[in-house]
């Protein structure tokens, strides 16, 4: 699955710039305040993937974690979460947030639900 999309100017779903996408390492998990909202943002290949930024197990956040086989590990007790769903696996207790992403003229933007942007 490719998250990274050009979007029509006739969605409805208001998406808010984060950050070039040349700033986005690969492989590794950035955190950024959205809307107030705290995510990360993890970059695999050619794909973004925008999750919420707190671990549900210990309510830790997430930044600094590894991204591997399409999961971002807790770097607080290691339990993984899918970058595609947010599903988790042990310890954690409740999967996690997503939020659509897309990248037009090279950034980074993402869409939190509620959030307007300014």
């Amino acid at each position: 699955m490719n998250n990274i999309i050009e979007e029509s100017a006739a969605t409805a779903t208001e998406y808010i710039q984060v950050v070039p996408l040349d700033d986005l390492p690969l492989n590794r998990a950035k955190q950024f305040e959205v809307a107030g909202i705290a995510i990360i943002l993890c970059r695999v290949g050619d794909a973004v993937f925008a999750l919420d930024a707190i671990c549900s197990h210990a309510l830790k956040p997430l930044n600094g974690g590894r991204v591997r086989g399409g999961a971002l590990m807790c770097p607080h007790h290691g339990a993984k979460f899918d970058l595609a769903t947010g599903a988790q696996s042990a310890p954690a207790v409740r999967s996690i947030g997503v939020h659509p992403v897309r990248v037009r003229n090279d950034m980074v933007e993402v869409a939190i639900a509620g959030k307007a942007a300014a």
